[in-house]
């Protein structure tokens, strides 16, 4: 596996260095002090990137975007100690499996880095809560009566099958209604929905 450590402070990146060989079998770790002193050709080669954000993110980014176009194996986790909203909502426009802001336990970090290299994302949930409702505030307005409803009964976790049988509507309508709901909204899945719907209560 190859492994790219994104830091402008040594101490990370040393450590980062050390932790992942340590942590994985027959790895190559990577090391740079901005995202830019890496080559096109290493960047489609690697399957793992931690990237402490601090200047100039929105380039960083914007490279990190270009080159999960090409290389659909990567997995990339940013860490932003400056809990920068505009960071976040870039993050989630581009894809990104991976976003903390402040060290944690040991522990939970291998749990958060097995889950990003599974393919899963990973997200603080109050950013996740700030986001969504700056997307949707002004939009909710857009829904229909059935949608709200359908949002209503999303929010308790159900699917579209048990929506239809609650609604008295069939499963491929409640489809159609949930796709709205998703793009009235700007919201990605059901997993925000839940998030807008608990905050408004």
């Amino acid at each position: 596996m190859n492994i790219l450590i994104v830091s402008e402070a040594f101490v990370i990146r040393e450590y980062m260095e050390d932790f992942f060989k340590d942590l994985l079998e027959d790895v190559n770790v990577n090391v740079k002090r901005t995202l830019r002193e890496t080559t096109k050709d290493e960047l489609l080669q690697t399957d793992f990137i931690l990237i402490d954000i601090h200047n100039d993110i929105v380039k960083d980014l914007k490279i990190i975007d270009y080159i999960k176009l090409k290389n659909k194996k990567l997995k990339v986790l940013v860490i932003d100690r400056n809990k920068n909203k505009n960071t976040f909502k870039k993050v989630l426009d581009y894809g990104i499996e991976g976003y903390i802001t402040d060290t944690i336990e040991k522990d939970e970090f291998i749990f958060l880095i097995n889950k990003v290299l599974s393919g899963k994302k990973s997200y603080e949930t109050d950013l996740i809560e700030v986001v969504v409702n700056s997307k949707t505030e002004s939009n909710i307005e857009k829904l229909t009566k059935r949608e709200c409803e359908v949002l209503k009964e999303m929010s308790k976790g159900l699917n579209n099958k048990e929506i239809g049988e609650n609604l008295f509507i069939t499963e491929c309508t409640v489809k159609k209604h949930v796709s709205n709901i998703f793009q009235k909204l700007n919201i990605r899945n059901r997993q925000e929905a839940i998030i807008y719907v608990s905050n408004k209560k």
